[in-house]
């Protein structure tokens, strides 16, 4: 069987846009896209099936010889029960393997259309000109928009599955399996390397990479009694993106780069720093949108901690208030967020850690510094003196144990924080529990240990026992 299908939006009347426009006009004009798809089915005896489909399609965001792109997609399958030499049997009932390959594309960025178009102006601000009091006068003032890209082409995301679904029982109890694999080019995105002084608006470019892949399960079971007919099914599924390249500042530190992990990746502890200088009266410092726990210091001193889940609610948008006594010079503001996860339905799904606005009185304080801690260069740590009990900060010790043997780090007596051992993070421990000890493979081991310790309370006991057993509690 050959299906053909054609979509066509015209657009009757040509528009001409001039240099200095409005950029509402162009949610105005109807969107263009032409496509042409085709099919091709083959099938034998229900034993082996083949399907080949092909789509040419084009749009109005990118420029005349970038339009169109060609999109193929092919499908195999066997099915191992419909041959000959497979023995009909009420156990085994049915059993189907197949595969799939296909690319599909993508031609849009946020809501923006005619990617390629040259850079537009509009009109906004004014211009003063003239004398005080005589001949001072607002002109009418206009800006540069966004700059287009006539290189642009369709974004592709290259396609894999390999399935199965298996029959028992006299197609009762059914199991299928798929296996797929993603992977995206010429992903549309915007260039992080270019610095805010060249003051122009850079266009999307065909520049990102990225990989996904998973597994999915589904087991399913169907019956009745008498005229009592019952389903169940279970399914499990796993994903895992990465981010293959993106355009990226070059860091200092390799963990502060997005390329190798997810997409949308938050990381765990963010500090935000802001110094303040002049004459302020004694007034409330509002800290909004804080997810999840602050601890607030002026000038180093810790004066607040702030912990978004109260009574075992967690509120989404939340804060808290300090009152800041009056100086007169200057006065370091510091917050150490720290994002404790997330949950995967529900109203808390899109759960963007740090903190959403900070307000001194009735004032927005704006150029905050934001840093994640260097917990992956940890020669870059400043540790707390020995003896400085009650203050916050990273503690360093070393110890002795055996090598071919699993044990635990006691952390009886600490409130809150993570622990590493010879540079591997082994986890966080909280009084709250639910466990007192944390894990320690006996392969991290060497026979003289490092242990550090970031301890966000203040509270550090003076040693750390290294033990056998799990506790709770």
């Amino acid at each position: 069987m050959l299906a053909y299908k054609i979509n066509r939006k015209h657009i009757k009347n040509r528009i001409f846009i001039p240099k200095y426009y409005d950029p509402d006009l162009e949610f105005l004009i109807p969107n263009g896209y032409q496509g042409i798809v085709g099919r091709i089915t083959y099938n034998f005896k229900s034993r082996y099936l083949a399907e080949f489909n092909i789509g040419y399609n084009g749009t109005e965001n990118f420029a005349p010889g970038k339009r169109f792109g060609v999109f193929p997609a092919y499908s195999l399958g066997w099915v191992v029960t419909e041959e000959s030499f497979f023995p009909r049997n009420q156990y085994l009932t049915f059993m189907k393997i197949r595969g799939s390959y296909g690319v599909v594309g993508n031609d849009k960025i946020g809501g923006d259309r005619f990617l390629y178009r040259p850079t537009s102006y509009s009109y906004g601000g004014k211009y003063h000109w003239g004398e005080d009091g005589s001949t001072y006068q607002a002109y009418q003032g206009a800006y540069e928009g966004k700059l287009g890209n006539p290189d642009l082409t369709w974004e592709k995301a290259h396609k894999m599955n390999i399935g199965a679904d298996i029959k028992f029982l006299n197609d009762r109890l059914s199991f299928s399996f798929d296996y797929f694999q993603e992977r995206r080019s010429n992903i549309l995105a915007n260039r992080g390397t270019v610095p805010t002084i060249v003051g122009a608006n850079f266009p999307a470019y065909n520049l990102g990479k990225m990989k996904n892949g998973g597994l999915e399960f589904e087991l399913a079971y169907n019956d009745k009694i008498g005229d009592f007919n019952y389903y169940a099914k279970v399914n499990y599924t796993y994903a895992h993106n990465e981010i293959e390249y993106m355009d990226e500042a070059v860091w200092p530190y390799d963990y502060q780069y997005r390329t190798g992990h997810r997409f949308g990746q938050n990381f765990g502890y963010i500090l935000y720093r802001k110094e303040l200088e002049g004459n302020y009266s004694a007034q409330t410092l509002f800290v909004e949108g804080v997810h999840d726990i602050a601890y607030l210091r002026i000038n180093g001193k810790v004066v607040k901690k702030y912990d978004r889940t109260r009574n075992g609610k967690r509120k989404n948008n939340d804060g808290f208030t300090c009152w800041i006594p009056a100086f007169h010079g200057k006065c370091l503001i510091e917050i150490l967020v720290e994002g404790m996860g997330r949950v995967n339905y529900g109203p808390y799904l899109a759960d963007r850690k740090g903190i959403q606005r900070v307000r001194l009185g009735m004032q927005l304080l704006f150029g905050w510094e934001v840093y994640t801690l260097p917990m992956e260069n940890l020669s870059q740590l400043s540790f707390v003196p020995e003896g400085a009990d009650g203050r916050p900060g990273f503690r360093k010790g070393t110890f002795s144990a055996r090598t071919d043997a699993d044990c635990f780090v006691d952390m009886k007596g600490f409130k809150k924080g993570i622990v590493l051992v010879n540079g591997v993070n082994i986890g966080r421990y909280w009084s709250r529990g639910p466990q007192r000890t944390l894990y320690l493979p006996a392969p991290f081991l060497k026979e003289r240990n490092e242990i550090i310790i970031l301890d966000q309370e203040g509270s550090a006991p003076s040693e750390v026992p290294i033990i056998d057993r799990h506790m709770l509690g």
